[in-house]
């Protein structure tokens, strides 16, 4: 119960205050790809922000995170340059990750929404349209844990 209240209270925030969030988390991660030695990148920890912000979120803030993710890596690769890639590899290799990282957001967004049509044709009748048994019982769930809650009767 208590790992579905925080998806519930994280679904209640605003889509700025998580993209403050996934702009926290994703320069936590950079600093630490940048702690780290050039041997051992944390690139594949970029996408949890994108992810976060794609859920939680709005679809402009993952796309803005996914470009910054982006920016930060370039700021991650170009930090101990020391000229022996080449400049051109670098820029090409920040390129496709800034266009992996949107297209990661976008398929985040995709299965969003893909999910939430589900929950909402799991909860209707195809014909009707109508709420069906499903839908009942969660408003009931609801209902009763609200008058145990208040201590008032559920009539």
């Amino acid at each position: 119960m208590y790992k579905f209240d925080i998806l519930h209270r994280l679904e209640k925030q605003s889509p700025t205050v998580i993209l403050c969030m996934g702009i926290v988390l994703q320069a936590t991660i950079t600093t630490a790809d940048l702690a780290t030695s050039a041997l051992f990148s944390l690139s594949p920890l970029y996408v949890s922000p994108i992810a976060f912000v794609g859920w939680f979120g709005s679809r402009f803030g993952a796309y803005a995170l996914a470009i910054f993710a982006g920016l930060a890596r370039v700021y991650v690769l170009l930090t101990p340059y020391s000229g022996h890639t080449p400049l051109s590899a670098i820029i090409f290799s920040s390129f496709t990750e800034t266009f992996l990282f949107l297209a990661f957001a976008c398929v985040t967004i995709c299965l969003r929404h893909y999910v939430c049509s589900l929950a909402l044709e799991s909860r209707t009748d195809a014909l009707t349209g109508m709420p069906n048994r499903r839908h009942f019982f969660e408003i009931c769930d609801i209902e009763i844990t609200r008058a145990q809650r208040y201590k008032t009767p559920l009539t």
